[in-house]
């Protein structure tokens, strides 16, 4: 498990935020993790779990 992640920019540990975020000319929202002290982005994560979704399509459609 992971501990004292730390920001790379002001180098603050474990303070990080999760904000939706749209992109420009990209069909999906997104997750940006950002660090709650400065604002950086350190990292992006798709909105809707798109893997979940797909199981339970193939679930409906009884293709498996």
């Amino acid at each position: 498990m992971f501990t004292n992640i730390k920001c790379p920019k002001c180098e603050r540990a474990n303070n990080f935020v999760s904000e939706v975020v749209e992109v420009r000319d990209y069909n999906f929202k997104l997750s940006a993790i950002k660090c709650g002290s400065c604002n950086t982005v350190v990292s992006f994560l798709e909105y809707y779990n798109n893997g979940a979704l797909l199981q339970k399509i193939i679930k409906f459609l009884k293709i498996r």
